[in-house]
């Protein structure tokens, strides 16, 4: 692994950041079902935010494993490789749940959708809070 620069670095921290609020949030959805509605919905939910955030960490992992100094076409290259990687991963865990763990499906899916939105959310959250200072 190469040594990252500066800017590599703190697009690495957003990228984990992004990465912390969905875990958070799959965190504070599956104890709401769990409370609310029973076991088997509050586990569903947590593998609704699993399948969502591990294929996202490998996701970061591959992207920022080396120094932004390459050429900017191997980095495209890689960021569309580390993007078809978590889609696949993210597929194969769909079907690995779906198939092999007896599941609630509206708290699974609750829980998916919204660890997915929250990288579009994050952003336009941290733009408000900086406009309110």
């Amino acid at each position: 692994m190469q040594n990252l620069t500066a800017t590599d670095k703190f697009e690495q921290k957003k990228a984990y950041r992004l990465l912390i609020g969905q875990l958070i949030t799959g965190l504070v959805i599956s104890i709401l079902f769990l409370i609310f509605q029973s076991v088997s919905a509050g586990y569903s939910a947590l593998l609704g935010a699993l399948v969502t955030v591990m294929p996202s960490c490998v996701f970061v992992r591959m992207v920022f494993r080396s120094s932004g100094a390459r050429e900017a076409r191997n980095t495209v290259i890689d960021f569309y490789k580390a993007e078809l990687l978590k889609f696949c991963l993210m597929g194969v865990l769909l079907v690995l749940v779906f198939k092999f763990v007896p599941i609630t499906p509206a708290s699974f899916f609750a829980t998916f959708i919204a660890t997915m939105v929250v990288p579009l959310i994050m952003p336009l959250m941290a733009i408000r809070s900086a406009e309110a200072q």
